[in-house]
């Protein structure tokens, strides 16, 4: 490999973010992860080398009244391009007036004249709404703020969920619903908050669409004496580890795929910084999962046979077992515990079995683990009926699973 010319052109690029917010530093990991790996891939560099071929320069996007300080900053850099979540008005005039090519990070308006890489809102609260479904909760509530574009698309993705589900559910008696939207958070007195949870049916399963959001009412309810999650599951979005487990009790959590957009917006500064024009389009990265911890962790399952098969079922989600093996368990009938566990999860024996193991799969799949060992591990005949089970119950292959999770 040829070292580079001392006399290359170093690559400056100016990072506007709110630095001080843990989603920003998962964002700005992933962009530093894809950026060593795209210089030591396509730039080799030399021992002494004393600069690497692109340089960064972080600026908080959230300092108020600071305009004329970050523009100055920002014209000493020189930056070749910019990277910014437009926190406040004023930077998408400073990100115009600098004339320099600007790629937004996230979405603070639905439109945009630059081209941007985002969250696919929509698909966390999906992504939530199934999460419940498959631990049994049919009614469901979100607390969020709708002055947020983020916040609401979250909950109209989980609504939106919870019409399909209706519709397509086997069981007449799977009748998931929305019990209540809370939809100002971000201002909320305790009181009014408390007010909301004292009039939520129990149980209910409430969806806060960010972290901050489920750790506040999590404390609310703790004040209030609503135990969760037996009588309020309550999961949040981003899974901030400290704010997480700090929370009382530790707060199950969307992965939203942070560190996945960084380097999204890597492969894109990439070809800015080549000269290419990049349309003024959005790029939605989707979610990578959900973490599951106290704050969920229950089965909202009134009928104790079907509990206990559902129970067997996730504890050997690594093992190889059948429908007859869960029955026998179940001290049922096969046909019979098909009824009653459709009743209360819409879903067949078979079906929960393999969300089961497909779960397990994910997990080993975020380990250095090969689909061969993973297969092993599991007990499938192959890592071929692994992948073809997979693909079935997920709609993805382990490789694209993977490759969501930045493991390829």
């Amino acid at each position: 490999m040829q070292p580079i010319s001392p006399s290359a052109e170093v690559k400056r690029i100016a990072v506007l973010m709110p630095l001080h917010l843990g989603f920003a530093r998962s964002v700005l990991y992933g962009i530093a992860h894809a950026a060593r790996t795209h210089l030591a891939v396509n730039a080799p560099q030399q021992a002494d080398r004393k600069s690497d071929p692109w340089t960064f320069l972080f600026l908080s996007s959230t300092i108020e009244n600071q305009s004329e300080r970050l523009s100055r900053l920002i014209r000493e850099f020189r930056p070749h391009a910019l990277l910014a979540r437009m926190d406040e008005p004023f930077l998408r005039k400073l990100a115009a007036r600098t004339g320099v090519p600007t790629l937004e990070l996230f979405h603070k308006e639905r439109l945009s004249e630059f081209p941007r890489v985002a969250l696919d809102d929509g698909a966390i609260g999906r992504m939530a709404a199934d999460y419940f479904f498959n631990r049994g909760f049919h009614r469901l509530a979100v607390f969020g703020d709708a002055s947020f574009i983020w916040s609401a698309d979250r909950a109209t993705g989980l609504k939106d969920a919870l019409r399909e589900h209706g519709r397509t559910s086997q069981s007449k008696g799977f009748n998931p619903h929305l019990a209540h939207e809370f939809t100002h958070a971000n201002s909320a007195p305790a009181d009014e908050v408390a007010e909301w949870l004292g009039n939520l049916p129990r149980p209910t399963a409430v969806f806060a669409t960010n972290d901050q959001f489920a750790a506040y009412l999590l404390d609310v309810a703790r004040q209030r004496g609503v135990r969760v999650p037996d009588e309020l599951p309550v999961l949040g979005v981003d899974d901030d580890e400290i704010l997480c487990m700090f929370s009382a009790p530790p707060l199950s959590s969307v992965q939203t795929g942070l560190e996945f957009l960084g380097a999204t917006a890597v492969g894109l500064l990439t070809r800015i910084l080549a000269g290419e024009a990049i349309a003024a389009k959005t790029i939605l990265v989707p979610p990578r999962g959900v973490i599951t911890r106290q704050s969920t962790d229950i089965l909202a399952v009134q009928d104790a046979t079907v509990a206990a098969a559902l129970k067997f079922i996730r504890q050997r989600r690594d093992i190889r077992i059948t429908v007859d093996d869960v029955a026998r368990v179940a001290a049922l009938n096969r046909r019979a515990l098909e009824r009653r566990i459709l009743a209360v999860t819409g879903r067949s024996i078979l079906q929960e079995i393999h969300s089961a193991r497909a779960e397990r799969i994910k997990e080993l799949l975020r380990s250095d683990l090969t689909q061969d060992q993973i297969a092993h591990l599991c007990e499938f005949s192959s890592a071929q009926r692994m992948v073809r089970m997979f693909k079935n119950t997920t709609g993805m292959t382990p490789s694209e699973y993977r490759r969501l999770q930045g493991k390829a």
